[in-house]
């Protein structure tokens, strides 16, 4: 997958939402979220692996990735394949992280056609507001993973 065409179409995606709900541009940021973690949109795959190891899926790698990290050997370009290598765990998505709590805009929000909120989470009992899930059909019908 590749990290940084879905971060580029998440930003854009942020945009369009904020055009139609201007509310958010003071109050709401994008993560990656699983239910091991969180991190910064933004943060680079290394970043990531430090803060966030679960966000990629457990393999072979992860073993010498933690010893060179463990080594202080992040300069070594084998560590740079090592990470761009790793999967993203299917158990990932990109939501949206507020300020301030306002269940009104959550809503609306959740409600919002760019947004992919599970069904399920549509109720207002849930604060949580997933642009979409990394397993979503829709990244891969349109060439984002």
């Amino acid at each position: 997958m590749d990290l940084k065409k879905l971060t580029q179409w998440a930003k854009e995606e942020l945009a369009l939402i904020m055009e139609d709900i201007p509310e958010l541009k003071k109050n709401a940021n994008l993560v990656y979220s699983s239910p091991c973690g969180q991190c910064n949109l933004t943060a680079d795959r290394l970043e990531i692996y430090k803060s966030f190891p679960s966000f990629f899926t457990i393999d072979d790698n992860h073993k010498k990735i933690k010893q060179m990290l463990q080594d202080k050997d992040e300069k070594n370009k084998e560590l740079s394949g090592l990470i761009d290598s790793l999967s993203i765990a299917d158990n990932t998505n990109i939501e949206f992280r507020f300020e301030k709590l306002n269940y009104e805009l959550i809503d609306l929000l959740k409600r919002h056609p760019k947004v992919h909120q599970p069904e399920r989470m549509i109720r207002r009992s849930w604060i949580r507001v997933i642009l979409i899930s990394l397993n979503d059909q829709y990244l891969s019908d349109n060439n984002l993973c």
